[in-house]
């Protein structure tokens, strides 16, 4: 005698994945948008701010929160691209490293140096 067969479960339905799955997608989104805004942020005061203002920021406390923010976003975009594998975090990844590499420049004030247009 065969033991008689026990009833599959019945598979779970996909609205709280595709739920979660939204959600995730637009948490990518925001972190690509706030590299973006870095970004941009650094290279419009960086061409268009007075010296004395990016002498004060690259000087001051602006520049190390730009930092912290900066290196804060790329670990998200790390973090969110081991969950989700969505290939915006690649590009979210190169913004945000390029918004790192543009503290170098202010970095470069810092020490005394003139901007790069001078």
């Amino acid at each position: 005698m065969t033991a008689p067969e026990s009833p599959r479960p019945e598979p779970e339905p996909l609205a709280p994945a595709g739920r979660r799955f939204s959600a995730m997608r637009a948490l990518g989104w925001v972190v690509f948008g706030v590299s973006v805004a870095g970004l941009a942020f650094h290279v419009v005061f960086y061409l268009a701010g007075p010296t004395e203002w990016l002498a004060a920021y690259a000087q001051g406390i602006g520049i190390q929160v730009g930092a912290g923010l900066a290196l804060a976003n790329l670990l998200a975009s790390h973090l969110h691209y081991w969950r989700t594998r969505m290939r915006l975090d690649i590009a979210s990844r190169v913004v945000a490293y390029l918004w790192i590499l543009s503290i170098v420049l202010y970095m470069h004030l810092v020490l005394g140096g003139r901007p790069i247009w001078e």
